[in-house]
């Protein structure tokens, strides 16, 4: 049996071998817990954070607004293409509203009455929203 004599360059390809791996690792844990939180925001909270705030204010979130758009119908809201516009603007709202509630209705997580309860509170603040998009100037 041959003994291997350990070189510098031999232990130095060794233990460069050995970081390259461990910060392979590492990456991948970064990458993998990133992936697992962006994936649990995008398909849990955000959505009922997003009704909560919803339903609590009956206004449309901030997120959604086209503040450029909204400052033109401001201007001068009982013109009519601005009215028109203003009513384009908020079918869009409520089209994502519908989107959110739709995303509750298939939700496995939640129980078939708190469901019910924040459908519902979702239709009376789609109403709402409904008659405001036929009264610019006044939201």
């Amino acid at each position: 049996m041959r003994l291997i004599r350990w070189r510098f360059w031999n232990v130095l390809t060794l233990l460069l071998s050995g970081l390259f791996m461990g910060v392979a690792l590492g990456l991948l844990a970064w990458f993998s817990y990133r992936y697992a939180r962006y994936w649990a925001k995008a398909l849990v909270s955000d959505r009922f954070a997003l009704a909560n705030d919803i339903i609590l204010t009956e206004a449309v979130p901030a997120g959604w607004r086209l503040k450029l758009v909204e400052a033109f119908v401001r201007r001068d809201p009982q013109a009519p293409i601005r009215r028109r516009i203003h009513a384009l603007l908020y079918g869009w709202y409520i089209r994502r509203l519908d989107g959110v509630a739709r995303q509750i209705a298939a939700s496995s997580i939640i129980k078939k009455a708190d469901k019910l309860e924040l459908i519902t509170a979702l239709q009376m603040v789609r109403s709402e929203w409904q008659r405001a998009a036929s009264r610019p100037g006044e939201d």
